[in-house]
């Protein structure tokens, strides 16, 4: 399969330069992409693990799922092939538990693809992880239409294993991880990002409210910056100064506009309310 849309994808970059032939070539691309993806007979009573194990035969890799994906126009058959690919990643159960970080967190892709797709804007190219792992959220983001993705890891062992599953993008450019504690980065670098994505990664809730102030202090306009699970929303008010709002569906998002702050605590009304000084 991978020299398969390797072929292809040579065909429609050698194009690039000649204009309308682009879009043709473009479209040739992805007709023979959807056109072998479609004996796997995706659909939406389809589980993400029988279809894992149809990848892992057909030897389906990551970098052809990203292909599909961008070519797909179907959100769910999106999701489950991502999720597929997913369960082929090595992941970091095993690894011993840090006292201060949380290791792997039960990751569900539907509702990551759901909140994706919610909030992010088409001038969002730069999706950010903080607390990466093993890289599988960075790769759905790219099959999910950002451009690029970022990441800060800070244990090795989770490191290494995420450059390894992630070889393909981070030679491409795709995909940049940095080993690093998200606490300590240069603050810089959370202004690289149009969207920022957290599953809360400190264990200590005020040291996870101080890390969040940092990303909000120092992230750009325009950008957002997601929690899913704003557990910390009292501690965060006192140490933000920000009266945070208490969460309906335990995630928070958060966005810098004009230089005003907005928060949003129900994806179903998509109201985002301006953030107002605590009064102490």
């Amino acid at each position: 399969m991978k020299k398969f849309v390797l072929f292809f994808a040579a065909i429609f970059f050698s194009s690039c330069q000649y204009g309308e032939k682009q879009v043709i070539k473009k479209d040739t691309f992805c007709d023979s992409v959807m056109n072998y993806f479609s004996k796997f007979k995706i659909t939406d009573s389809l589980h993400a693990k029988q279809l894992c194990d149809t990848f892992r035969l057909y030897k389906v890799e990551p970098i052809d799922v990203l292909h599909y994906c961008k070519c797909e126009t179907d959100t769910t058959k999106k999701w489950l092939s991502i999720a597929a690919a997913g369960f082929n990643m090595k992941n970091n159960d095993n690894l011993e538990e840090n006292t201060e970080y949380y290791g792997a967190i039960l990751y569900d892709v539907k509702k990551f693809a759901q909140l994706i797709n919610a909030l992010k804007k088409p001038e969002h190219r730069v999706f950010m992880d903080v607390g990466s792992g093993n890289g599988e959220k960075l790769f759905a983001a790219l099959c999910l239409g950002f451009e690029s993705a970022l990441g800060v890891e800070y244990s090795k062992p989770i490191f290494d294993m995420s450059q390894d599953i992630l070889h393909n993008f981070v030679s491409q450019n795709k995909v940049d991880i940095e080993l690093a504690d998200a606490q300590k980065i240069n603050s810089t670098f959370y202004q690289k990002a149009d969207f920022i994505y957290m599953y809360i990664p400190i264990k200590e809730e005020r040291k996870m409210s101080k890390l969040y102030n940092r990303i909000l202090t120092n992230m750009k306009d325009g950008a957002i910056l997601l929690e899913v699970c704003m557990a910390y929303y009292d501690d965060l008010s006192l140490e933000s100064g920000w009266k945070i709002p208490t969460p309906d569906f335990t995630f928070f998002a958060l966005k810098k506009q004009n230089g005003k702050l907005l928060g949003l605590t129900n994806l179903y009304e998509m109201n985002w309310q301006e953030l107002v000084p605590m009064q102490f």
